[in-house]
Parts: structure tokens; sequence; C-alpha cells
């Protein structure tokens, strides 16, 4: 059963996973690290088969400063997080503007973790406000968490420029890159030809997932694998190709 993310963004790779895992896990016997470069929501990392060594990493300290809450303070995050008001726009504005002020972790990452799941879209940009049975609170994202904690506890946590992973390479290590390819998103851009270049240096295996494109079309790669994407706004239904090019064995 596929794992649930304790927050969402837009790009989760929610709707892909039925086509990226059993091209990762295929990988599992003959790779002992996953190093997931760009983890975002841990939505790949959380539902792969279990590597013995698992690297999550990502440039967003929110993020990490929440999974690292999660693993290492586990209890007390929980009891910080029962001091908020599941829905209340007050609260989530005052944790918006003084997260980044907490010198104490847990309570940094639980006005994160506030920020993030009422936030529209899981951008921490605008309160969702909707009338719907829908409307996000962080109590109702909280029931997962004691599905996640046995896998988050696992992990090796970085917070660094993607370029950096490279220190974990290795013959045995795989690497999955899924970059911010939307700038609305409020990310920096990263460039196909870097990434490419960065790959062919690696002695590991290297996943990069992405739209497909000229660029990546034009390189050689080991193996490709394309899939389908549906999206849906409104009555409006489209789709898009995306595709695993893999570098090394």
């Amino acid at each position: 059963k596929k794992r649930e993310a304790p927050f969402r963004m837009i790009g989760s790779n929610a709707r892909a996973l039925q086509h990226i895992l059993p091209i990762l896990n295929h990988m599992r016997d003959t790779h002992k690290k996953f190093i997931d470069v760009f983890g975002g929501t841990g939505m790949v990392s959380l539902n792969v088969a279990q590597f013995p060594y698992m690297v999550f990493n990502d440039k967003d300290s929110g993020i990490i400063d929440f999974y690292r809450a999660f693993r290492n303070h586990y209890e007390e995050l929980v009891e910080e997080l029962k001091k908020y008001h599941p829905s209340s726009e007050e609260e989530w504005l005052h944790c918006k503007k003084t997260w980044q002020l907490s010198s104490n972790p847990v309570k940094r990452a639980a006005k994160w973790y506030v920020t993030a799941v009422m936030s529209y879209l899981g951008r921490r940009l605008n309160y969702a406000r909707n009338f719907s049975q829908k409307q996000p609170n962080v109590a109702s994202k909280m029931r997962i968490w004691p599905l996640l904690r046995a896998r988050i506890s696992k992990w090796q946590i970085e917070n660094w420029d993607w370029k950096k992973l490279a220190s974990y390479d290795s013959v045995d290590a795989l690497f999955y890159l899924d970059p911010p390819y939307d700038e609305t998103q409020g990310f920096d851009l990263i460039s196909l030809e870097e990434i490419v270049s960065w790959a062919k240096d690696r002695q590991g295996t290297v996943v990069i997932n992405h739209y497909k494109n000229t660029y990546l079309e034009a390189q050689e790669w080991t193996e490709k694998y394309e899939y389908r994407i549906y999206q849906s706004a409104g009555e409006i239904r489209s789709s898009v190709v995306e595709a695993l090019y893999i570098l090394g064995s």
C-alpha cells in the first residue's frame, strides 16, 4: 500500500509512483545505496524498496528541519503540534512569519509544518481558505505519521546543494534525480546540461525523472522508460509524457 507523504507540494510524483517504483525497485539487489537528490515531499523515498543505506536530500531547509525533527524528536514534535488549532488562519500567519526565527529545532519544524500543511497547494504562500470538507489541517495529516516513522528513522538526511551528493558515489550507489523545472514554485532552476554532465561523471547508476524533451532525447542512455501522467482541472483532462533516463547498470 502506498505511503502518503506528511505534507504536499506541486510535483510530488504521487501519480507517477506506479511507473517509477518498479524501475527503482528492480535495482535494489544490485545497489546498496539509494540517494534521493531532490527529495521534496519524500514520496519516492517513502515508497521505494528499503535499501541498506537511504539518503534523503533537499535544499529547502524547512523540509529538512521537519524530517530531522520527525526522525530525532518524534514525541516532542507531536506534542508541539497539538498546541495549534487544526485550521486557524491567525496561527498559520504567525507560523509563516516566525518559523525561521525559532532556534529550537522542534518548534521550528512544527511552525514550518503548520505553514506547509495549511497553505494553498502546499506552496506556503497563501492560506488554504477552503469551505469544503477537504479543508487541510494538521491533525488529519498527522494520522498517517505512525505509518512513516520506521521508514524515516533509517534515513540519512542532508541539506546539501545537489552536486555535493557526489560524495556518496560508488559502484553500488543509485542516484534518483527529479529536479525542479517549474519556476513558479520558487525554486532555482537547474540546467539539464549541468545535470547530465554530473550524471556522466558518476560511478553509480543515475536515474533522471523529467518531462520528455528534445535535449534529453538527444543524449545516449543505458535505458529509457516513458510513461504518461493524466491531470484534471475541473472538466478539462490533459496528459503529459515523462520519462526515466538511466545511466549505468
